[in-house]
């Protein structure tokens, strides 16, 4: 039921974006991969930075592999394929520790949030590197 909410999810916001159709498909199976490793490994790593880096790394390299096929930027397909991991109620429960005065609730949803939000990004930096070393080695 988790990955069906995940692809769904993922193709609402395609249309949302307005992603060319027929790249909808593959950029929301991105999503519900996305999605499902992160289940498959969230018992396994006990960090959720680490956690993300690997979720997020798999996410962008798909995103580059199914790029390169469609011939059209990644982001199309990255984008998307994040949205499954967006931590919007830790950073919902951040806020709303902030106006009700529980600063301690708010400082744990705020950490988780960020913890969350770096580890995306690292992720995506790792795949982004190593496609650049890639292409630096391939053109000389």
């Amino acid at each position: 039921m988790n990955l069906l909410t995940a692809l769904f999810s993922t193709v609402g916001y395609c249309l949302l974006m307005n992603v060319p159709r027929n790249k909808i498909v593959p950029a929301s199976i991105n999503g519900m991969l996305s999605w499902g490793l992160y289940l498959l490994l969230k018992d396994h790593i006990e960090s959720v930075f680490y956690l993300l880096v690997v979720v997020a790394s798999f996410t962008a390299a798909y995103s580059e592999v199914a790029a390169k096929i469609a011939k059209t930027p990644a982001t199309v397909f990255l984008l998307p394929g994040l949205i499954p991991l967006i931590p919007g109620g830790f950073v919902y429960y951040a806020m709303l520790g902030l106006v009700q005065n529980q600063f301690d609730t708010m400082r744990q949803n705020a950490l988780l949030a960020g913890q969350w939000a770096v580890g995306i990004a690292a992720g995506i930096c790792v795949v982004a590197v190593i496609r650049q070393i890639i292409r630096h080695l391939t053109n000389r």
